[in-house]
């Protein structure tokens, strides 16, 4: 069902706020979160030009087209609790650091499955003391992909998630990983500044593109800690910005994938190593340092995670060809 509305927002306002308050007061009764997903999922046009980020801003005179999807709309936002066993970092009555483990979604969204994501874990340890600003997304401040691992902060209440959401924006916050890549870069140290927006080629990549009306801009500082006689090498990966699959995109971009990423290098192997990379199934990348301001207390904090099992064997496998 093809739904179309002339709105005239007097500000710039998300595009998820205005596809629900435009549906709510037109007798559809859905949340935020059930918006997100149509703008994910394209059924979302804004003057006739599809939209597939809830955040997009908008002003002026505007056609809003909505493909009333029943399917997606009567698809609830799971947060029903779950012991994903997470392993709890830090924790105090305003945010907690989580060390998340491979294959769970941070949240809910668009080609994701009906399996729990760190939102279902959070409702387990925190129940409701979590910030509520995205309710489809309780206390999420930041993300990283399903397959990568580590450190991940969460906001317990909306003052500190509002502090530290500006903090992101202002780039204040210190995010390290650690990567393992196919090949070796030409430079010991070397920084990456694109723009990065959606694949025109691949709708689930992003890419690096010309110029900012068809991505953000992306900043990303490298520095090589290991190299494996030129087959490999294990990477420290320091990022400005937070877009979407950036160190992945950086570093597929530099013709220096990370092992075992599904989306951005082909299928590879070392001659004799075939079974252990069939069984590695996720990228090598690991979230392993997260500082940044304590909203409240006005301290520095800097936390730290060790490598998972997985990645520790592979850096293992890879050491015998230093």
């Amino acid at each position: 069902m093809d739904l179309f509305f002339q709105i005239t927002p007097v500000k710039s306002t998300r595009i998820d706020v205005l596809v629900v308050n435009i549906l709510n007061e037109h007798g559809h009764d859905i949340s935020r979160g059930i918006a997100q997903q149509l703008i994910e999922n394209s059924k979302v046009k804004v003057n006739g030009v599809v939209q597939n980020k809830p955040s997009s801003k908008f002003e002026g005179d505007l056609e809003l087209s909505i493909d009333f999807d029943k399917t997606i709309v009567e698809k609830k936002i799971n947060d029903a609790p779950v012991d994903l066993h997470l392993e709890v970092v830090y924790d105090d009555e305003d945010i907690a650091v989580i060390n998340k483990p491979s294959g769970i979604a941070v949240h809910e969204g668009a080609g994701i499955s009906t399996e729990p994501t760190l939102v279902n874990g959070l409702k387990f340890l925190f129940g409701n003391n979590l910030s509520s600003i995205d309710e489809a997304r309780p206390g999420i401040i930041h993300r990283i992909d399903k397959d990568t691992s580590g450190l991940i902060i969460i906001a317990k209440n909306n003052i500190s998630h509002q502090i530290l959401a500006d903090a992101f924006k202002k780039h204040e916050v210190v995010k390290k990983y650690i990567a393992f890549t196919w090949g070796v870069p030409m430079m010991r140290e070397f920084t990456i500044d694109t723009f990065i927006g959606r694949s025109n080629k691949n709708r689930q990549k992003m890419a690096v593109v010309d110029n900012e009306e068809n991505g953000k801009r992306a900043i990303s500082h490298f520095k090589i800690l290991d190299n494996y006689q030129n087959i490999a090498s294990k990477i420290e990966c320091r990022i400005e910005t937070g877009r979407t699959h950036q160190i992945r995109v950086h570093l597929a971009y530099n013709k220096t994938p990370i092992i075992g990423d599904p989306l951005y290098t082909r299928s590879r192997v070392i001659s004799g190593e075939q079974e252990f990379f069939r069984t590695f199934k996720r990228q090598a990348l690991h979230s392993a340092c997260i500082g940044f301001n304590h909203p409240i207390k006005k301290q520095w904090m800097e936390f730290s995670s060790d490598m998972p099992l997985d990645m520790l064997s592979l850096e293992k496998l890879l050491l015998k060809y230093k």
